[in-house]
């Protein structure tokens, strides 16, 4: 079927036995209803995908035994290109009509409509935290990503797809492992202190373009963009499950694969 997707949500990509490296790729429908893509190889499209860009995807539903689900939607073929975007006039405020239509401010009451025992589950959702505590940016062996990436290589040459080193397709050359783990510590609406990890596009292109300033100062720059400046703004969180996560009964199944930072709106207030 043909569906119409503002896209909002584009994770850094991650390497894939299946698809040899995919990206998390989520959006709205016009009624305001999440769908996650699946597969999407971002950097191998001609015509690249970007948010807050309207695409008509042809998707169909991922079967039920293999991704549970309601929003896991299968690409059978990529959208030709974007059909209009949506920008940041009046404080974002199309983009606010859109992405607002159901904000969750308590964790405990997402986690129950994430409950996998419903009959009608949730696994993507808008979040706005009360209060940023902190942003941790936790160092990680990239050893085991490097070695992934190796193993599916080789998988490709013994199946002759890649015959030498040269050979490998430059969207897989242009995909990064990040020597960080990122977080966010924040509160709800009951003042529980909840931590998150941060899978954005956004967040991870950051890091690698401060980077060439050396780790310290890369870190600190990021910490002032996604703490310190985010504070400032009407913060919301997109997030989403990983399946295996979610079909666990994980205490934490979602991690933040988007953020939306439109401006705060003025308070008028008249003294009578």
């Amino acid at each position: 079927m043909k569906k119409k997707i503002l896209i909002t949500v584009l994770t850094y990509p991650t390497p894939s036995h299946k698809y040899i490296e995919t990206v998390c790729t989520a959006g709205i429908t016009e009624e305001g209803e999440w769908i996650r893509i699946y597969p999407i190889k971002l950097r191998l499209l001609n015509e690249k995908i970007q948010k807050y860009h309207w695409y008509v995807f042809d998707i169909e539903p991922r079967p039920r035994n293999k991704d549970n689900r309601k929003e896991s939607y299968f690409c059978i073929s990529p959208p030709p290109g974007s059909i209009g975007n949506i920008g940041t006039e009046n404080s974002w405020a199309e983009r606010r009509r859109l992405c607002l239509k159901n904000v969750f401010y308590n964790y405990q009451k997402l986690m129950e409509a994430s409950d996998p025992k419903g009959k009608d589950f949730i696994s993507l959702a808008t979040f706005k935290p009360k209060e940023l505590i902190d942003f941790i940016a936790e160092p990680k062996d990239v050893k085991k990503d490097e070695l992934l990436k190796e193993e599916i290589l080789q998988n490709l040459r013994n199946q002759g797809e890649l015959m030498e080193r040269q050979d490998i397709p430059q969207y897989w050359k242009m995909s990064q492992s990040i020597p960080y783990t990122f977080y966010y510590e924040f509160t709800d609406d009951s003042d529980t202190v909840i931590r998150l990890m941060i899978e954005d596009w956004e967040l991870m292109m950051l890091y690698r373009n401060c980077r060439r300033d050396g780790e310290a100062i890369a870190i600190e720059k990021v910490k002032n963009t996604y703490l310190r400046e985010f504070k400032k703004k009407e913060l919301y969180f997109f997030l989403g499950t990983r399946r295996e996560a979610h079909v666990r009964c994980w205490k934490k199944p979602y991690s933040i694969i988007g953020v939306f930072y439109p401006p705060k709106e003025l308070q008028i207030s008249f003294d009578l």
